[in-house]
């Protein structure tokens, strides 16, 4: 009983403070004690990692669970994307097509709801970028509309919290298949930015993880068709798995590399049939276009060729520049896919990849870190961990009103990341083998 008494005081305490983010928070103007409440779970996480070794599978599940559940009926405050899911969702409960027009262009019978999801979001003037198979957890959600957004909300917790769930489940799977401590999953059951963001925020990363995780397991099993199912179910919830592609093609060699992109890709096609129309691709590029020429967010090496370059030139250059900067990520994501072709370790290449394509993104919001979590339970790397905690930093642009992003901040942010990396490669390296 007593080797429990900590963790269960950790849990309490992280609690609390969760509970705060949830209902007590009234905007993600308070940074200051956003931070302090953040740092409190953090705090409590890095502590509650030390005594994992004697929390068996279902502690450490109904613990993970029950930290999700607080924000059952919460409303998303660090994000405004909620308001595009519903509204899609909505628009699919209505028969129309959520890729056909943006919001600004639809005429739907609204109600005032619908219209408050209009005016809340800050994409009205896009197409969606939301791949099908979240068009349809989106379209559930809608159906709370009777007990107004607050209904809707709680729809789309469950099911993101059952996601959650099933993430664990699937984590505990691949760690008895590779023979690794099942504790280990509370690196994701109990990461703060995962049970924010995901359970919290309902960012649709929580939809992807379980279809990477099947990926993974039915790889080890050498179930490789199913295995391409799941990961082209993956890339019909999220698009970026594509750059996972080049070194799954190399691993497996031809043959096998040729079938499990085939499927994948038929799979993930397959997902837009009941929403395919002439002019879906165009519409759909125009959108991941904006993600190259017009936003940025948290970016690494980006700002930096960019201070240098618009210090040379005088004006922005994100029209030319970031076009060139997902040149520079395909050819880099390829050349480390083949360099890592004979490597066994098919997570620790997909989490490098991720990394890869992260510090060469002009967006790096926080949510974007989890997948990285959870592959880090394999792995055994804390860089991810320490990245988690790290990336709440890019919340201070919020700070404010109009938003400003410190550019100051976000290159310590980094500095941390890529110190902590060095640190631990030169420590594993060093470590006998």
């Amino acid at each position: 009983m007593k080797r429990y008494f900590k963790p269960s005081a950790l849990i309490l305490i992280s609690s609390i403070a969760y509970i705060w983010l949830a209902y007590g928070m009234e905007s993600r103007t308070q940074f200051p004690a956003f931070l302090a409440c953040i740092g409190i779970c953090f705090l409590c996480y890095r502590l509650l990692l030390n005594h994992i070794s004697g929390l068996s599978f279902r502690q450490i599940f109904v613990a993970g669970l029950f930290l999700r559940l607080i924000f059952i009926a919460a409303t998303p405050l660090l994000s405004d994307d909620y308001f595009r899911y519903l509204w899609d969702g909505h628009l699919v409960t209505q028969g129309i097509n959520p890729y056909n027009q943006t919001p600004t262009q639809v005429i739907v019978n609204q109600g005032e709801i619908a219209s408050q999801w209009l005016n809340g979001m800050n994409s009205s003037s896009y197409y969606s970028i939301y791949p099908p198979l979240v068009q349809f957890a989106f379209a559930f959600s809608s159906l709370g509309i009777p007990g107004g957004t607050q209904g809707c909300l709680i729809l789309l917790h469950l099911l993101v919290i059952g996601a959650e769930a099933l993430t664990m489940a699937l984590l505990a799977f691949n760690l008895r298949e590779a023979e690794l401590p099942v504790s280990k999953i509370a690196w994701y059951a109990f990461n703060p930015l995962v049970i924010v963001e995901l359970a919290g925020n309902v960012h649709t990363e929580a939809f992807l993880i379980p279809f990477l995780l099947a990926t993974l397991l039915f790889l080890k099993k050498s179930k490789i068709r199913l295995g391409a199912v799941f990961f082209g179910l993956a890339i019909a919830v999220k698009l970026w798995p594509l750059i996972l592609l080049p070194f799954m093609w190399f691993h497996l060699g031809a043959r096998k590399g040729s079938g499990f992109t085939f499927i994948s890709i038929v799979i993930s096609l397959l997902s837009f049939a009941p929403m395919v129309n002439p002019e879906l691709l165009f519409k759909m590029s125009h959108s991941v276009d904006l993600y190259f020429r017009h936003f940025e967010f948290n970016a690494s090496v980006y700002y930096m060729i960019r201070e240098v370059t618009m210090a040379r030139l005088g004006h922005h250059v994100i029209h030319w520049l970031g076009p060139l900067m997902a040149v520079a990520c395909l050819l880099a994501v390829v050349t480390f896919g083949w360099s890592q072709r004979a490597f066994k370790g098919t997570s620790h290449v997909w989490m490098n990849t991720l990394m890869i394509y992260l510090m060469l993104a002009l967006v790096v919001h926080p949510w974007y870190i989890t997948p990285m979590v959870a592959l880090s339970v394999f792995t055994g790397t804390r860089t991810p961990l320490v990245w988690s905690g790290v990336v709440i930093l890019s919340y201070h642009t919020y700070a404010s009103i109009p938003y400003r992003e410190n550019l100051w901040v976000t290159a310590g942010s980094y500095a941390i990341v890529l110190a902590f990396f060095l640190w631990e490669r030169r420590a594993l390296r060093a470590l006998p083998t």
